[in-house]
C-alpha cells in the first residue's frame, strides 16, 4: 500500500504524527505491507518499506508507528551496529535493536502509545518459564551462549524501563546465568551515562558497549 492508501486506516492522532514527521523529513517515502513479522527495510533515496504484523487488529497502529520511527531514525542519522564478521550479524542487530527500541519506546510513550508493555510482560513470563524448565528437566547448558546472555540482559533492561515486574526472572538468572546479569549491568551503566534520545548519545552508548563487551573486532558503528 502507498502512504495515501494506508494512512486513512490510522487514527487521527496516528495520521498527525506521520504527517508532522513527513513535513520535517520531506524526502522520506514509504510503502506498507502486512506480514507475519513487523520490520522495516531501508532503500536508497530515503525510501522505506514497512511490514506490519496484523494478528492483533488494535495493535496495527502501534506496530506501524514503531517501524515508522525506525525510518525517522535513519533519516536523522541515528547509528547502528554492523557486523565485521558475518558470525556476529545477528548479535549486532540484537544490540542495535535493544538501544534503538528504547528511543522508539520513548517517542511512542510521548505520544500516548503503551502497547509494548503487554508484550514485554509476555516475554518476561515466557523466558522465566523456559529457564525454570531447563533447570529442572533439560540440559543445563541450554541458553548459555554469549548471544543468549545478551538477550537475557536485554529483556531485563527492557522490562525495567517498562516498569514490568521481573523479580522472578532476575532471581533465576542470578542463580543459573550470572554472566547475563553482568551484561545487564553493563547496559544499565551506559544508559545512565549517555542518552539514547539523540544521535550523539547513541553513538557513545554503542562505543561503550563495543569496548566493555570486547566486540570492537567483530562489529562497528555505522
Amino acid at each position: 500500500m502507498t502512504k495515501e492508501e494506508f494512512l486513512p486506516r490510522l487514527s487521527i492522532k496516528g495520521q498527525n504524527i506521520v504527517e508532522e514527521n513527513l513535513k520535517l523529513y520531506a524526502r522520506m517515502k514509504f510503502q506498507v505491507f502486512y506480514s507475519d513479522v513487523s520490520y522495516m527495510e531501508s532503500h536508497s533515496n530515503s525510501e522505506y518499506t514497512i511490514y506490519v504484523k496484523k494478528d492483533v487488529e488494535e495493535d496495527i497502529e502501534y506496530r506501524f508507528l514503531h517501524e515508522f520511527f525506525h525510518c525517522v531514525q535513519y533519516e536523522t542519522g541515528f547509528p547502528q551496529l554492523t557486523a565485521i564478521d558475518d558470525k556476529y550479524k545477528e548479535l549486532a542487530t540484537s544490540i542495535s535493536s535493544l538501544i534503538l527500541d528504547l528511543n522508539i519506546r520513548e517517542r511512542l510513550e510521548n505520544n500516548g502509545y503503551y502497547q509494548d508493555i503487554k508484550y514485554i510482560k509476555r516475554s518476561v513470563k515466557e523466558v522465566t518459564k523456559l529457564l525454570k524448565m531447563i533447570q529442572q528437566f533439560r540440559d543445563k547448558t541450554e541458553m548459555s551462549s554469549f548471544e543468549d546472555f545478551i538477550d537475557l540482559a536485554g529483556i531485563m533492561l527492557t522490562s525495567d524501563f517498562a516498569n514490568v515486574k521481573n523479580n522472578e526472572l532476575r532471581v533465576i538468572i542470578r542463580k543459573t546465568r550470572p554472566v547475563a546479569l553482568r551484561y545487564y549491568e553493563t547496559f544499565n551503566t551506559c544508559i545512565k551515562l549517555y542518552s539514547y534520545s539523540n544521535v550523539d548519545g547513541v553513538n557513545k552508548i554503542f562505543q561503550y558497549l563495543l569496548n566493555e563487551l570486547e566486540l570492537s573486532s567483530f562489529m562497528k558503528i555505522k
